[in-house]
Parts: structure tokens; sequence; C-alpha cells
């Protein structure tokens, strides 16, 4: 393989062998990075916890004078599930390379980042900071970012004497296009409740399928009443969309062809613009949907059983990281990205994050997941320089 840096290429070789999708434990995978980083000098910390059904650790590490204005460096161990995806047609634990790409789960999202982070921070002259630089690698971030939910409020207090920085660069691939916001996530799981019987007299029951069809079509023209309230800032933001989306995600209900449905269940998918109230969307989803569901389906009652929320974030595109960052990497119209990150979490622990990293969008969670190798020597002197021009 035709790389700048051997080592670098040997930490995302030993990344993409750690199986660190987010039912699974990523300790190891934490181990090891704190172990290269404890080994250059710095102070590091392991947020260990238990989530999903296997341990957990969240990696904190700092380097610097206990100031002001310091950076945060920020990416994700954890991988999607890989075992049961088509499409595989080289091993998805092991890097392979044909000469211009790197082969390999996470490659793309985001190990590769994460070992660019590593090779800066072990080979940076640490008298030279004068503002403190703080890595920040989370667990859970595929689920909803939960890891970053769950070490956020831990944050100053695994920092000790270190004032929190403010700016915060997250490396999801970006093509190394600067994204200074993103939507947030809901997940909701409403259930209807219905009349069951026998098919043959539908007038005695309340069908729980059919009545979520009708809370469903609603939402189809809330989605478009939404579309109606775009503000400039959120067709600046995401032109594409820029309104919040809803998704229907998944449903299920009935027992048998010959049985009127007593339940039904769906998961809907809701991206709230920065600036929106999550729970005013929500509130506005139920009503809607009850509303529906009581005009055509009176006896049947809808429930809301589930919500998860991954909040928006959004930094203002005069901001110090913002800028440098778009004057090295030529991006002048700074947008906001398509999908969410663990800058939403970090926001509310007072880090406003930009998003800007190797790798195309398009390769993540996908098969054959790959990096071309340029990005790799591309990335890792992004990350000297942002860090030369903002703690150095």
């Amino acid at each position: 393989m035709t790389v700048a840096d051997p080592e670098l290429l040997e930490i995302c070789r030993r990344l993409v062998a750690f199986d660190t999708v987010s039912t699974a434990s990523n300790v190891a995978c934490a181990e090891y990075l704190a172990d290269l980083l404890d080994g250059a000098g710095w102070q590091v910390r392991l947020h260990r916890d238990h989530a999903l059904g296997a341990d957990k650790a969240s990696l904190v590490a700092w380097a610097g004078p206990p100031v002001e204005r310091g950076l945060v460096l920020s990416g994700h161990m954890d991988v999607v599930p890989h075992a049961d995806q088509p499409g595989w047609t080289r091993d998805p634990l092991a890097l392979d390379t044909d000469g211009d790409r790197i082969y390999g789960r996470g490659v793309a999202d985001m190990k590769a980042f994460l070992a660019q982070c590593i090779v800066v921070a072990c080979e940076l002259d640490r008298s030279r900071l004068e503002r403190p630089l703080v890595l920040v690698f989370t667990c859970d971030e595929e689920a909803g970012c939960l890891g970053a939910a769950r070490l956020a409020p831990h944050l100053r207090r695994l920092l000790g004497e270190l004032p929190l920085p403010g700016e915060c660069l997250i490396g999801e691939p970006t093509g190394f296009e600067v994204l200074i916001a993103h939507k947030g996530h809901v997940r909701l799981t409403v259930r209807i409740d219905g009349r069951g019987g026998h098919s043959s007299r539908p007038d005695l029951g309340a069908n729980a399928i059919a009545a979520m069809a009708e809370a469903a079509a609603e939402l189809n023209l809330l989605e478009q009443d939404l579309l109606g309230r775009t503000t400039p800032e959120g067709r600046l933001l995401f032109p594409e969309f820029p309104a919040a989306a809803i998704n229907l995600g998944m449903i299920s209900g009935g027992t048998a062809d010959n049985m009127i449905a007593d339940r039904c269940e769906l998961t809907i998918g809701l991206r709230p613009l920065p600036g929106d109230d999550p729970e005013l969307l929500v509130r506005e989803v139920e009503l809607r949907m009850s509303e529906a569901v009581r005009r055509r389906f009176p006896a049947a009652v809808l429930t809301l059983v589930e919500r998860e929320v991954t909040p928006s974030m959004s930094s203002p595109p005069d901001g110090r990281l913002a800028q440098t960052l778009a004057e090295l990497t030529g991006c002048r119209h700074l947008r906001g990205a398509p999908f969410a990150t663990d800058g939403g979490q970090l926001e509310s622990a007072g880090i406003r994050s930009v998003i800007c990293g190797p790798g195309e969008l398009e390769q993540a969670h996908r098969p054959n997941e790959s990096l071309p190798i340029s990005h790799l020597r591309r990335g890792t002197q992004l990350i000297r320089e942002v860090v030369a021009r903002l703690c150095c």
C-alpha cells in the first residue's frame, strides 16, 4: 500500500479489525487508542458504562495549558452492522486496498479520521500548545448519538481544571466540505389499538391497520404544511429539503387475513431543523394523527409509546474553526449536513461543532466501504494545520 505514513495505515488496520458494531462492546478499541495516547504523554480518561447489552467506553484525552478557547477533535468508534449486509466481496474487518482506495467497515465512517487524530496527537510537540487540544472519541453514535448523550454531562468533570473548549471539529465523511449545522432526529413509535373480530363483519370492529393508514396519510399532509413554513436560514442550510422531514420507517400489525387487526404500530423518523422545538413537532404529529383516526375510526385509540431524540446542531459561520476550515479547504458555501452527528449532544454541553472530514458520505454504511488513499494524506495534513492555527 503506497501511503505517506505507515503508522497511520497500521492504526487504520487495527481500528478496522475491532468489531465495534453498536450492539457489541467497544472497550478493547477504546483501550487501544488510550494506550497510544498515554504512551505519547497525553492525559487520558475512559468514561465507561453499559448500554445496548454490552460494556462501552468513550475516550477523552487532552494536552496543553488550562486556558480558554481550546479545540476538540471528535469522532465515533462504533460502526453499523456488516455481518448480514449483502454485497460484501471483502472481509469487512480486514483492511484491504486496490492501490487507490482502502476498504473495510468504518474506514469512511469514521475510523480513518480517528487514526489521523492519533497520528497528529502523537507527533505533536505539546510544549508548543498555547491553548488546549482535546480528543473526544465516543461510542454508540450510530445508535442515535447515545454515547455522546451519556458522556456530555461528565465532560467538565473529566477534564478537571481544563476549561471546556468552545469549538469542535467532527470528522464525519464530507469529502472535506465544511458543514456548520445538521437537523436533529426524533424516533417515534405510535400504536393504534382497534377492535378485533371476524373479517366478515367489519362493522363490528375497528381495523387498526386501516386506522394507521389514515394517520400515515395525514403525516404526508403535515410534511407539505411544514414545507410551507420554511425560513431563509433553513433554505440556505438545507436547500434540498429546507423543512422538517417525516419518514414512515417501519410498520407491523394484525394476526391473520381473516381477522380484523386489533393493533398496529408505526415507527416514524422526524428530522427537525436547528431552532425547531422537537417536542412541539412531536405534539403536532400526535395531534394530527389522532384527529385523522378519530374522524374515520372513533373506536380506535392512538398512543405514543416510544420517543428517542437526537438534537440538531448549528454553529456560527464566522466562528474561528469554521473560517479556518473554509480557508484551508477552499469551501466557500458553509451549509448544513444531511445527517445527524454527536455535535448536537456536544452543543448541549456548550461546545459548537463544525463537520469536515475525509471520505465520501455515499461510502458510509455500504458494503465494501472505502476511502481514497489520497484522503488519508490530505486529512492528516488538514488536522495538523487546524491545530497549528487554533492551538499553537
